[in-house]
């Protein structure tokens, strides 16, 4: 199948519970709800005939809709705290094709990342395609390595893998985890496996400004501060380009 004939759907999962950052998808950032920097991106793209936005919230919904994202009310029983994201795409892809919507791929995209560029998502997109995978995951590297992580019991600290623990950092295998920007996967693939992970999943490397992840107050802060920088940075390059002496 060539890229010509696949036809990705696009789902961003939005439901309305949060506990950490209450309300955190349609949260104000730069001007604008925070999930309505995931829809502009995918738009952008043109690579999907629509942005689905997955909540069982009618106001999440009717924010997706005033930004160009196709609602998509999902079960309130999908909403809660153990239905993992795979659960919610298996249910999405099962409920649009009941509709006649017919696509091959599934590209989900978390609104919690909003410094993703359309751009990344378009770049991935061609990765997935060329490598010939069923999965591809967005990734980061770790700050820290696993190895040296420690667990509380009783009070009293033991590490949680006690072979490698005190091994030095440079012969530890590096290790990256999903930041959640991109996750892509064959359709058909996916219902087998049920998860975006398998023996042919690729990595996606991502830069560090766009894999913010919004889940915390601070988080929110931090993705603040981002936009903020390269707001001045713009305005500082448009000053000095109409700062030269006219010719």
């Amino acid at each position: 199948m060539t890229s010509l004939e696949r036809n990705p759907l696009c789902i961003i999962p939005a439901r309305g519970g949060s506990k950490r950052l209450p309300r955190k998808n349609i949260v104000p950032l730069g001007g604008k709800p925070l999930l309505t920097w995931t829809i502009d991106a995918a738009l952008e793209t043109g690579l999907f005939d629509r942005v689905w936005v997955s909540s069982e919230d009618p106001e999440i919904l009717e924010v997706a809709r005033a930004w160009g994202g196709a609602p998509l009310t999902r079960p309130p029983e999908l909403a809660e705290d153990h239905v993992s994201l795979e659960e919610m795409c298996l249910w999405a892809i099962e409920s649009l094709a009941s509709r006649g919507h017919d696509y091959t791929d599934l590209y989900m995209l978390l609104p919690t990342s909003p410094l993703r560029k359309g751009s990344t998502i378009k770049r991935a997109w061609n990765v997935y395609l060329e490598s010939g995978a069923h999965f591809l995951l967005s990734t980061i590297p770790l700050h820290h390595p696993p190895q040296w992580a420690l667990v509380e019991k009783n009070g009293l600290l033991s590490p949680l893998f006690p072979e490698e623990y005190e091994t030095p950092r440079q012969w530890l295998v590096p290790s990256l985890r999903h930041e959640g920007g991109h996750a892509i996967g064959k359709i058909s693939e996916f219902f087998k496996t049920r998860s975006f992970i398998s023996s042919r999943t690729v990595a996606f490397p991502v830069a560090a400004e766009e894999a913010v992840d919004v889940d915390e107050p601070m988080d929110l802060a931090w993705a603040e501060f981002l936009l903020q920088r390269t707001a001045n940075k713009r305005g500082d390059h448009e000053r000095a380009c109409c700062s030269g002496s006219p010719r």
